[in-house]
Order: structure tokens, then sequence, then C-alpha cells
């Protein structure tokens, strides 16, 4: 009698224990983002809760500064935006584009690009950071290399 007793509480055990839920169930992971206990966790390119957000929007917007040459200071305007370079890429300059980083650095790799009704070769390297962008690049038009630096502040975010 009292081993049906235990058989009984070893199955309602085993029972209640099968019927627990998954906490993955109701969790819609996008862009490939894997659902671990309740949460997605994104791939390198995605952020927000269901991995819905492309990690370079964060950086989209136009940036005031300055824009620096020798001993030249000029005020400067840059704008990043989505860059069909692929998920980690994001245009300035014209029709240049950048490679960012997962931790907000990039480089500029190089690359051809219309500058003032002139095609120059352009590289460089820079990151952005708490609402900030600053860059290092090189313009060689062919007869000379200048080095520039830029640093700006995101404007509205």
């Amino acid at each position: 009698m009292i081993s049906r007793f235990y058989l009984c509480v070893l199955m309602c055990c085993l029972l209640l224990g099968a019927c627990s839920k998954d906490n993955c169930d109701d969790v819609l992971c996008l862009n490939d983002g894997i659902c671990e206990d309740g949460s997605c966790n994104c791939g390198d390119w995605y952020t927000g809760a269901n991995c819905e957000d492309e990690f370079r929007e964060q950086f989209y917007g136009q940036y005031l500064g300055e824009l620096i040459f020798g001993s030249t200071v000029s005020a400067g305007s840059m704008t990043f935006f989505a860059s069909p370079e692929g998920i980690n890429a994001m245009t300035f300059v014209g029709d240049g584009y950048i490679e960012l980083k997962t931790n907000g650095e990039f480089i500029i790799p190089e690359q051809n690009v219309g500058l003032g009704g002139n095609i120059v070769l352009i590289e460089g390297t820079g990151a952005f950071s708490d609402g900030e962008v600053s860059f290092n690049f090189d313009i060689n038009s062919g007869t000379e290399i200048i080095n520039f630096t830029y640093w700006g502040v995101l404007q509205g975010g």
C-alpha cells in the first residue's frame, strides 16, 4: 500500500515537472537573436528587447563641431546615416562610408569619394562616444596627402 502511494507521488512530481512553462515561449527574438531564459541575446549589429533595433541607429544624425587641418580650425558638419555597404556600415562625406566595430569605434576604409567636384582617396579611424564623434582621416588628392581631424556633437540627440 505504501509503495503505491510513493508511486503516485513520483508520477505526480514527474508530470508537474514536465509541464513547467518555457520562459522563451512568448518571446520573439528578431534578426537572428536567440532567446535564453526569457530574454533575447542579440547578434553583434542589433539591440533592443527583441533585437529589433540596428546597433548603428544610435549614431545616425548630424554632428556639429570642428574640422582641423594643420593650424586651421573651422566649423564643420558631418551627417551619418545607413549605408548599403552592410549592417555595420554608415555613409558620410558625400558617398564615403565607415565600418563600425561593436564598441562604437570605426574605420574609414581606403576609398574614393567625391569632394568639391574632385575625386579623392580617403582613409582613417574614429569613434562614437556619448553623443560625440571624433576621427582622423587622410585625403590623398593625387598630388599631396592632407591629414584632417574632426570632432562633433550629435544635434537633437
